[in-house]
């Protein structure tokens, strides 16, 4: 045959493929070098159908892979016959998933009946893992699928996260909420939750999970802490479709705990099977994420982030760049400036990359005209759209803000400044000169009772920077370890 230009299919076929031959073979059919068309020669199914009853696991595990990347309905007999009479744990999902592409449509009555006996039936420690593989495959062909949010007008309560050292900023637009400020964000308990999802200064909406005791730092107590807790009922109710299972993530933040990847795989385990399967681990198709945490007292609390909760806030932002500005961060720092921020006003961005900060400034009061500046074509492009997706008209320049000139001056300059210059080696000096620069050209585009509005990484060159200009701090706040936010007025 042309395609076995390697001989892997005639070694097949008479018999003499070991686990690595098949494991190749695995890994053609899934790139298309192995045609699906082998599958019509009777030598060939005859072939996958004895490997399949192989006395090595590992070579029958290996075929059921092969079986998969080939997808054909014409292995589904072969693959349901081995599926029923397979009586090695770590091999039957292997075949399982392998039927399920080729074709399972014939056989739901009795894969159905499996899934009802896999689910009462208990199982040693260490097959758990392989069971639970069986039942999240077997789920996904009985009703699996996503699940659509439907729960907005319900109570709950909320960690709403924030930027280090931002979290009254929050807590003040969410006063009619009764909100208290805690280290990292804002506790909240909305009677509808729509009332919250509009504040652009959060970073995550967080649930606390309705009756969960905050408990020690080992799997079994946790799942069960869990298990006990109302989170399916929680789910069930702010989702459209009940009954299926939710598939999930784990977070996990323990101080002393050596080995995480044990203890989340064991944690995992036992949220399967403590849930009755209504929790289905997933490596990246999560809808939901389970947050581990241990407090101050030793204890482990438990938070939830939900990945069906639409969140439309910075939809507009469609096209990025590497570094660029996270909307929130630029949301953060517009509400922070906010009492010098004037409505009417004529704004310049000298920096403006993709075009977040002006939009920002733009959602969150009426200005005049925005003027976005910048030296990099591809973030000018970028801004062009994100500012149009979010329903704003800018005028965007690529050009170095250093010969930028303009006929009207602006009462607010609101920027993040380039945090390096240099990336493979220090450019504190040349970065230095850079800032004093640019705090320099800034006055010649800006009123006299103007706002200049700054986001640096580099705090210290900064302020460094700032000691010889005409500028002073009116306000300062300091987020995280490295970015600084500063309003600057004439001196």
């Amino acid at each position: 045959m042309d395609i076995d230009n390697d001989g892997l299919i005639q070694k097949f076929i008479k018999g003499g493929a070991g686990r690595e031959d098949l494991a190749s073979l695995a890994k053609k059919a899934k790139t298309g070098a192995v045609m699906a068309c082998l599958v019509d020669d009777e030598d060939f199914r005859s072939a996958f159908c004895a490997y399949l009853k192989n006395d090595d696991a590992k070579v029958r595990k290996n075929t059921a892979k092969f079986g998969a990347a080939l997808g054909n309905e014409k292995l589904s007999p072969i693959l349901f016959d081995a599926f029923e009479n397979e009586k090695t744990l770590f091999v039957r999902p292997e075949i399982l998933k392998a039927l399920v592409l080729s074709g399972a449509d014939a056989y739901k009555e009795r894969l159905s009946e499996r899934l009802k006996d896999l689910k009462k039936a208990t199982f040693l420690p260490e097959e758990e893992k392989h069971v639970a593989e069986e039942i999240r495959i077997l789920q996904e062909l009985f009703g699996g699928g996503s699940h659509t949010f439907t729960g907005f007008s319900g109570p709950c309560e909320l960690l709403l996260t924030t930027l280090p050292g931002t979290e009254d900023i929050t807590a003040e637009l969410l006063k009619d909420q009764a909100p208290k400020a805690v280290l990292g964000g804002v506790r909240v308990s909305p009677k509808k939750l729509r009332d919250v999802l509009d504040v652009r200064t959060v970073d995550e909406f967080l649930f606390l999970v309705p009756g969960f005791l905050p408990t020690e730092a080992d799997p079994l107590r946790l799942a069960e802490a869990v298990a006990k807790s109302g989170l399916i009922m929680f789910l069930d109710r702010r989702h459209k479709e009940q009954g299926r299972p939710y598939r999930f993530r784990i977070a996990l933040n323990l101080k002393g705990e050596a080995d995480e990847t044990a203890f989340v795989k064991k944690l995992s385990r036992e949220l399967e099977f403590r849930s009755e399967h209504r929790l289905s681990n997933s490596v990246d198709d999560y809808e939901i994420e389970l947050r581990f945490s241990e407090r101050k007292d030793g204890k482990v609390n438990c938070l939830l982030k939900l990945f069906t909760l639409p969140d439309p806030r910075f939809a507009y932002r469609t096209k990025t760049i590497a570094k660029g500005l996270k909307p929130v961060v630029a949301a953060t720092a517009i509400a922070f400036a906010g009492e010098y921020l004037s409505p009417g006003a004529q704004v310049l961005d000298p920096f403006c990359g993709t075009g977040t900060l002006l939009t920002e400034r733009a959602k969150d009061g009426k200005v005049r005209n925005l003027y976005g500046v910048d030296i990099f074509g591809e973030a000018v492009e970028a801004a062009r759209i994100n500012t149009a997706n979010a329903g704003f008209t800018a005028n965007y320049i690529n050009r170095d803000f250093f010969d930028f000139t303009h006929d009207h001056l602006f009462e607010e300059v609101i920027t993040e400044l380039p945090s390096e210059l240099k990336a493979d080696r220090d450019d504190t000096q040349e970065l230095l000169k850079f800032y004093r620069k640019f705090l320099k050209k800034t006055p010649e585009h800006l009123t006299e009772d103007g706002t200049v509005l700054v986001l640096t990484r580099r705090k210290p060159v900064f302020e460094k920077a700032l000691e010889t200009a005409g500028f002073t701090t009116v306000k300062k706040c300091e987020t995280g370890k490295t970015l600084g936010i500063y309003i600057l007025k004439r001196k």
